[in-house]
């Protein structure tokens, strides 16, 4: 059976882990225009459903770690 973190199987986070890193990826190639409509639907994605929120942390912690500076105006 399955370790579990967060109180889900380990899959879980690790596929978590990947989308986080193919997300990064992605926002990289956007400019601020097209970026920020994604990360305003990504916020009312995760508002719908508690276990999101999980996932939105990991995404925008992820963002923050790779845009760093850049990233925090489009937070606001």
């Amino acid at each position: 059976f399955f370790k579990q973190m967060y109180g889900l199987p380990v899959k879980v986070p690790q596929t978590t882990s990947l989308l986080v890193d193919c997300f990064c990826a992605f926002i990289l190639k956007l400019n601020e225009e097209i970026l920020r409509p994604i990360i305003i639907s990504l916020t009312k994605w995760s508002s719908k459903d508690s276990s999101r929120k999980l996932v939105f942390f990991e995404i925008m912690c992820g963002c923050l770690q790779t845009l760093r500076e850049f990233f925090v105006p489009m937070v606001k």
